[in-house]
């Protein structure tokens, strides 16, 4: 029973190992440049400010400084509405204290250090 279990155990492995490969070679694209990864970052986390931001950072190294601009403009809407939301939450909630601080980090907007 156990000769006749390895042949098994050899064809999955090798099954596995086939499906991971495919797999890797399907993901390559995503890593053949910045622009590239961050923008697969933001269709996967659609309401990440950071994402957009290190795209625009990204689009503008490449020379596109139109779409760096507006991945710059996207970066920070979503960056009030989280911090727009986070204050409702919070109000919701009676933590007033901590509304006030959401609602002052959302006024204050993206801070970008020189």
């Amino acid at each position: 029973a156990r000769a006749a279990a390895r042949p098994a155990a050899r064809a999955a492995a090798l099954l596995a190992l086939v499906l991971l490969a495919a797999a890797t070679r399907a993901q390559l694209p995503v890593w053949s440049s910045d622009v590239a990864l961050w923008t697969r970052a933001c269709a996967g986390s659609p309401l990440s400010y950071f994402a957009r931001v290190r795209l625009s950072a990204a689009q503008s190294a490449a020379g596109d400084a139109a779409a760096a601009q507006t991945s710059l403009e996207e970066a920070r809407a979503l960056h009030r509405d989280v911090f727009t939301r986070a204050a409702a939450a919070a109000r919701a909630r009676g933590d007033l204290d901590a509304a006030r601080a959401y609602e002052a980090d959302a006024r204050g907007g993206l801070q970008f250090a020189p």
